[in-house]
């Protein structure tokens, strides 16, 4: 039987798809198991991988503000309906800004990642905070909705109001300073969360890109 020799384009393609699979392979294996998303780490590879190649991007730490009074007020099983609303959500977000070449991934609970490239990383924010806050409204009965609060227990075992969910989106970038790694991208959207999070009075879910230069 003549068989036909591979060449070297043949080659090139095979090493492609293994290399392909391989990723894939890595992924689902760190995936989270109420989402199937990308875990923690898929996500620093992804970072590394853009940094390496030298590519401007943004990393959003995204957070659902009040989840845990939520969980506990409403129970596991809803809690757990909101965590992959919120992975549908975002799954939207990556397919409507396809050209952007969006990564998501959840780090776990009720954090997740986006890894996009630079130029439109404030209309992604907006464009998820819009939506998870029309559709949060949805997660509540209609008594919490109508005082606008839940009633919940703290840390410390005490019952207070707790605001009604929403997003906490905070954006490190790479082209205004130098971030070589994938923990200084972390550690500056983990500090914009924390601003973020203490922010008094605030009303819906709010972005902030870190716009300092070194």
């Amino acid at each position: 039987m003549n068989r036909t020799p591979l060449v070297a384009d043949d080659s090139v393609d095979l090493r492609a798809r293994a290399d392909s699979a391989d990723k894939g392979a890595r992924c689902m294996l760190g995936a989270n198991p109420l989402t199937l998303l990308p875990g923690e780490p898929a996500i620093e590879e992804e970072a590394w991988r853009r940094i390496k190649n030298g590519e401007q991007l943004a990393y959003f730490h995204i957070d659902i503000d009040n989840f845990k009074a939520y969980n506990d007020a409403y129970g596991h099983l809803r809690g757990d309906a909101v965590i992959r609303e919120t992975a549908k959500q975002l799954l939207q977000a990556q397919r409507e800004f396809e050209a952007q070449d969006v990564f998501l991934g959840h780090i776990g609970g009720d954090d997740f990642v986006l890894i996009s490239s630079l130029g439109r990383e404030e209309q992604i924010a907006s464009a998820v905070a819009r939506r998870f806050d029309q559709e949060a409204r949805g997660f509540y009965g209609p008594q919490d909705l109508a005082r606008g609060f839940i009633l919940s227990t703290d840390r410390q075992g005490g019952i207070r109001e707790f605001p009604l969910m929403t997003l906490s989106i905070a954006i490190a970038a790479n082209d205004r300073r130098e971030l070589a790694h994938y923990a200084g991208l972390a550690d500056i959207a983990a500090e914009i969360k924390n601003y973020l999070k203490r922010l008094p009075g605030r009303t819906g879910s709010l972005y902030l890109k870190d716009r300092r230069k070194d």
